[in-house]
């Protein structure tokens, strides 16, 4: 457990520490920020008129718009670097495998992708709060909001961004990931063939629906309920033990061949 939080703390230093992350979060903060504070005219806000939850939850499913593609990109090349750099020798010869040296990197990347997020996200609610367009119940829905919609789409753009750079060169990843985001979750299924409306959904749109009753997104005909939103998760979840599995097994490969 001691090597483990060595490798988390070393991780969040060096993620939370780069300036071209938390530039382009500041950049979708602002039009965000924008859209929902109203200076001067709180009540304009267009979260003035709902409830703590589906605020809450709206606030969240639109700043995924973007967001998780930002940490995607730069978190892209955390685990290939270590041979950029040449320390894979001195990593093979320390005690940790390969399973916890990866556990730790996942763990300190996602935590420092989603810092800025989470700070973001509790000064809106600490203006829309002491603005009183929102009641003190709004801290509680942002905090769920963040656990249901915010949590599982960097973990799951974190994991593959770690996982698929050992096999395609980065910057082909990332291109791919881009295109990926938008098509995979908001083209519109009926113009186009997307896995946008489908289980493995990444974005939080099941959550929106099935637990704050948000209204962004498809109409009411292809409304998702809880139960889908909890299934969405699983799913979910499950990809990203797959897929850092299988990078623990290839880096393992690779070790013993080396």
């Amino acid at each position: 457990m001691k090597s483990l939080a060595g490798i988390f703390q070393h991780e969040y230093r060096m993620m939370i520490g780069r300036l071209g992350p938390w530039v382009a979060y500041a950049v979708i903060f602002l039009f965000n920020g924008l859209t929902v504070i109203r200076v001067g005219d709180p009540s304009s806000s267009p979260f003035a008129g709902s409830g703590p939850w589906p605020a809450a939850g709206e606030i969240l499913y639109v700043l995924n718009l973007f967001a998780p593609l930002i940490a995607g990109i730069a978190s892209a090349d955390r685990l290939i670097r270590d041979d950029r750099l040449g320390v894979r020798e001195l990593q093979r010869s320390a005690p940790p495998s390969f399973g916890l040296r990866l556990a730790g990197k996942y763990a300190g990347v996602l935590a420092a992708s989603l810092t800025p997020v989470l700070l973001f996200v509790l000064g809106t609610a600490s203006w829309a709060v002491a603005s009183g367009i929102q009641p003190a119940a709004f801290f509680p829905a942002v905090l769920a909001g963040f656990a249901a919609i915010t949590l599982p789409a960097f973990a799951f753009v974190v994991a593959f961004s770690l996982a698929c750079p050992l096999l395609i060169p980065v910057r082909i990843y990332q291109v791919l990931l881009t295109g990926y985001w938008f098509w995979g979750n908001y083209l519109n299924p009926d113009a186009f063939p997307t896995l946008n409306g489908t289980l493995l959904t990444p974005a939080g749109i099941f959550a929106l629906h099935g637990f704050f009753k948000g209204r962004v997104g498809p109409g009411p005909d292809t409304v998702h309920t809880a139960g889908e939103a909890c299934v969405n998760i699983l799913i979910l979840a499950a990809a990203i033990f797959a897929v850092l599995a299988l990078a623990t097994l290839l880096m393992s490969r690779r070790e013993r061949e080396a």
